[in-house]
């Protein structure tokens, strides 16, 4: 009998069936769903849990060819402010800054984003008590008391718009930047603080991708897994169900199998496909966002590898320059793209959050074929189409989570689901506010504790 089906191919799920397999329990991975180990991807990673999933696999492909091996390995992308929208003309940042608070509230650059008047409001912080503030739990009041509304309109919004889709004013400092607040309280000051936090910040904002094309680091973690035995099947589930020996999978074509435990891959997307939709719909989330991207003309002031962010009504546009479709096409080398490299510039559009009904509705109005208003909304912030432009199919993502006690409900959620039925796990980032390294980290938790019930170690 099959010890555990694994509904999809998330890297969450991927990492699920290794952990399972290299005890030597039996485990299909079924095709479908959304695939993401395949697509193009840059994460944070403050932890290194990508990382240690990378080495596992890079590990097992050092017995294969050197091919293999080196297409199981990451890279770090180098850490850089993005460029941002200021009246009509696009300014770079002063750094250090930790999600645009500066370091230094007198540079010329942070003087030039927020005007005089602006840049000398934001030096008071130097002289202001620490007292008349005290421990500010949401981000934008801590930024508009020390610094003042025009550091929080102008440098720190578009970005934490950009990353949660929601405004500083209801983001916690703590999920924001974990222990900013902290380093305020031993520094006194909130640009000394970033000054002393800058280390780690960019520690924290290091995404790591693929040295090679992601579908090579998908087939290396694929060809990982037919190693331990595990069966990897196309077809998809069509549906699942409890019954008294386990867990009965209805495939594509009429077969069903079945399994002692059920690995319900969530994925990327805020909707659960049908297969796990009846067993997971308590931890699916309840706030998600659209993403959308195309490519345009590369504006002459975008150098390599920076990027621009801005804010158009309730969407978040990104201009960066792009990894192209194969990612960095180098072995063992981080340099990028340049001007002629496939991609060139992308723009990615990233909607504010709202309620999954809600998104799945505006969707609707923005069909992969109609560009017509995104070309609008770029000719006002001086950016061109390229000829060949078409908008990408848009992904409602689960919204990242903006408070603590977001990320504790949707913690729990999953852990009372899991606690009643004690076969069945529940993985990707989908569950986890749309964070990868997140997702990784409860799926390896949660398959040491399926693994040793499956092997008769605990109850």
């Amino acid at each position: 009998m099959i010890d555990a089906v694994v509904t999809g191919r998330s890297l969450p799920a991927l990492q699920t069936a290794l952990d399972l397999a290299e005890v030597g329990l039996k485990v299909v991975v079924l095709g479908g769903g959304t695939a993401e180990a395949s697509k193009p991807w840059a994460e944070r990673d403050p932890d290194g849990v990508i990382r240690a999933f990378a080495k596992r696999i890079a590990s097992a492909a050092d017995q294969a060819p050197a091919e293999e091996a080196v297409a199981a390995r990451l890279i770090e992308l180098p850490v850089s402010s993005p460029m941002l929208l200021q009246s009509a003309q696009w300014l770079p940042q002063a750094e250090p800054n930790v999600l645009g608070i500066p370091a230094v509230p007198l540079a010329a650059k942070t003087s030039a984003a927020l005007g005089s008047g602006g840049a000398f409001r934001a030096y008071l912080d130097r002289v202001t008590p620490l007292l008349t503030v005290g421990k500010t739990r949401m981000l934008g009041a801590l930024v508009q008391k020390r610094m003042g509304a025009k550091v929080r309109e102008r440098l720190v919004d578009p970005q934490v718009f950009e990353r949660f889709g929601a405004k500083s004013a209801e983001v916690e400092a703590a999920v924001a930047a974990p222990g900013l607040n902290e380093a305020l309280s031993r520094a006194g000051s909130l640009s000394t603080a970033v000054f002393a936090y800058a280390d780690r910040n960019v520690a924290r904002e290091t995404r790591v991708t693929p040295v090679r094309a992601a579908e090579d680091f998908a087939t290396a973690v694929l060809k990982t897994l037919e190693h331990y035995g595990v069966e990897l099947r196309s077809e998809q589930a069509v549906s699942t169900a409890v019954e008294d020996d386990g867990w009965r999978i209805q495939l594509e074509g009429g077969e069903s199998v079945t399994a002692r435990a059920l690995i319900a891959d969530a994925g990327e997307s805020a909707l659960a496909s049908e297969a796990i939709a009846p067993h997971v719909t308590s931890v699916m989330p309840n706030e998600a966002r659209l993403y959308a991207s195309m490519f345009i003309e590369r504006p002459s002031w975008l150098a390599a590898g920076v990027s621009a962010i801005t804010q158009v009504e309730d969407w978040a546009v990104v201009v960066e320059s792009s990894l192209g479709e194969r990612g960095l096409d180098k072995l063992a080398s981080t340099d990028l793209p340049s001007d002629a490299a496939p991609g060139g510039c992308a723009v990615h559009l990233r909607s504010g959050v709202s309620g999954v009904a809600e998104q799945m509705a505006a969707v609707e109005g923005l069909q992969p074929a109609d560009s017509q208003h995104v070309a609008q909304v770029l000719s006002v912030l001086g950016l061109a189409l390229r000829q060949d432009a078409v908008l990408g199919d848009t992904i409602m993502r689960a919204a990242p989570y903006r408070t603590i006690a977001q990320r504790h409900e949707a913690a729990e959620a999953l852990a009372a689901l899991e606690a009643s039925n004690s076969t069945l796990s529940v993985v990707g980032r989908a569950v986890h506010g749309d964070d990868q390294a997140e997702a990784l980290a409860a799926a390896h938790v949660s398959a040491v504790q399926l693994r040793r019930r499956l092997l008769g170690l605990t109850d």
